[in-house]
């Protein structure tokens, strides 16, 4: 039974349009069935706002609020269960060809230069890489 007391295992929801968003952008999500989270009832449809970040082939999405209502909540993919949502090319993919360019350029320098032409290149390119979302991708919302 869904309550408060016993709150849903996992809450179905989707991506609300599709959405093209860059690391600390937020994503519009929209709920797929009514919920009672913290004693409060959120009816289907209701819009919430996650907040993207990237790791290695996934968008990660963390919830905190709910309208004004404080909640943590993160999304999962409900194709195959893992945290955030799957995308095929990732950041780190990336930026790990430009330093491996940027490394056979740079052979015969040796030490931390190059240490730190990672870094930049791994900040650049994180801040530059935006994914695609589509409309209707299925999410599974967990506390």
């Amino acid at each position: 039974k869904r309550d408060s007391v016993h709150p849903p295992v996992a809450i179905l929801a989707m991506v609300n349009g599709e959405q093209r968003v860059r690391a600390n952008n937020r994503l519009e999500i929209r709920l797929k069935e009514g919920v009672e989270l913290d004693g409060r009832y959120f009816k289907r449809n209701t819009l919430l706002y996650g907040f993207v970040s990237f790791r290695a082939n996934r968008v990660l999405v963390a919830i905190d609020h709910i309208g004004q209502h404080p909640v943590t909540l993160k999304a999962y993919d409900l194709l195959d269960g893992g945290e955030g949502i799957y995308v095929e090319n990732s950041y780190r993919e990336e930026a790990t060809r430009e330093v491996l360019d940027d490394a056979v350029q740079d052979m015969n320098v040796p030490g931390l230069p190059q240490i730190s032409g990672i870094q930049q290149v791994f900040r650049r390119s994180n801040r530059t890489v935006r994914v695609t979302i589509h409309d209707q991708y299925q999410l599974m919302l967990k506390p």
